[in-house]
């Protein structure tokens, strides 16, 4: 495992200390463990266990026949359950905790009817698992793809704003998607008076996470790590925000533990920055010897896509510890090291 993530796994087990009474010697169950996130949650809760004794165990659900390596080789023995979230038979046993991290963002679904399924049924599907034990808490994870396309004037989007996608574009699948299994959340919680908290994810980064998907960030860093000419498609007015992967699973398990029942909190940074300036901070942060490259049109769609946090800052004390600049730099040291093996 590279020193990078070591670091990062040692980091979060260390702010770990105001939850982890309330994770000890429990049980979890987690949809998409396999995934860049749930990798990460996995991780983070093995180096939890061994630093800790914590006898945390956990049941990942996937439609591999195998786990990836990267959870394979962790001392803490996870178990696989295999399947498809839309119709997955219910594993044996008890659990104290739901984390329904199951998502494909990668562009061959996207505004497919399949995504929408996956989506939405599937979260059903966990939904009836759920109601069937009564866990303390499920954890849905959702995106800031809830809020619909946002004005240039609209600069930071709070949970209490109720815009949404247009229903009537395809192109809004996954946001309208996500927003259906929120209301599936809310719906169970009334009816058989299920615990959940929703985290509404934005863009982020971070070792293990797939570079050549839609995200600029990782694919500007993914030129870099190459020696490519970073180029954006677009005159590189949009602004984004990360947050880095660290950062991100603290601020989860926080919410999982002590979010407040029904309640949805925005994960991210609230620091806005346009894709021009995030292309040449990529290529000044990765040492490239290219400048960057600009296209000349306007972006079609998602002016900007930037969080407001401050319920997940002032309820649960939550802030960011890792710099979008440091973000970068992890991000990029990794890919480095794994382009030349030298993890």
């Amino acid at each position: 495992m590279s020193r990078i993530i070591e670091h990062d796994l040692d980091r979060i087990t260390e702010r770990s200390v105001k939850y982890l009474d309330h994770i000890r010697n429990k049980r979890f169950f987690i949809t998409g463990g396999t995934g860049f996130i749930g990798k990460w949650i996995c991780m983070a809760l093995d180096r939890i266990n061994q630093a800790t004794s914590a006898n945390i165990e956990a049941v990942l659900l996937s439609r591999r026949s195998e786990l990836p390596l990267v959870i394979k080789n962790l001392k803490s023995n996870f178990e696989l359950h295999q399947g498809d979230v839309i119709d997955f038979d219910f594993p044996k046993g008890d659990f104290d905790y739901i984390i329904h991290a199951a998502t494909d963002t990668k562009n061959d679904v996207q505004g497919s009817l399949t995504h929408f399924e996956s989506i939405v049924f599937g979260s059903k599907r966990v939904l009836d698992f759920a109601a069937s034990l009564s866990p303390k808490r499920l954890l849905y994870l959702s995106s800031g793809a809830i809020y619909g396309e946002l004005s240039s004037e609209h600069t930071h989007v709070n949970e209490s704003y109720y815009g949404g996608p247009n229903c009537l574009d395809y192109k809004q699948i996954y946001g309208e998607s996500k927003r259906a299994a929120e209301l599936l959340c809310a719906v169970y919680s009334n009816k058989d008076g299920l615990s959940f908290s929703i985290a509404r994810c934005f863009a982020m980064i971070g070792p293990l996470m797939a570079l050549d998907t839609h995200y600029a960030l990782g694919n500007f860093i993914s030129n870099a790590s190459y020696d490519e000419i970073i180029n954006v498609k677009t005159n590189g007015i949009a602004y984004r925000s990360f947050i880095y992967i660290q950062d991100l699973i603290v601020w989860l398990f926080t919410i999982l533990v002590f979010g407040e029942s029904g309640k949805a909190y925005n994960v991210g940074s609230e620091e806005a920055i346009s894709l021009k300036d995030l292309a040449n901070l990529t290529a000044k942060v990765c040492n490239s010897q290219h400048e960057c490259q600009f296209g000349k049109r306007a972006p079609k769609e998602r002016i900007n896509y930037v969080p407001d946090t401050s319920y997940a800052r002032d309820e649960l004390d939550l802030n960011l510890e890792v710099s979008l600049e440091e973000a970068i730099m992890k991000t990029f040291t990794y890919q480095r090291s794994v382009l030349h093996n030298n993890i």
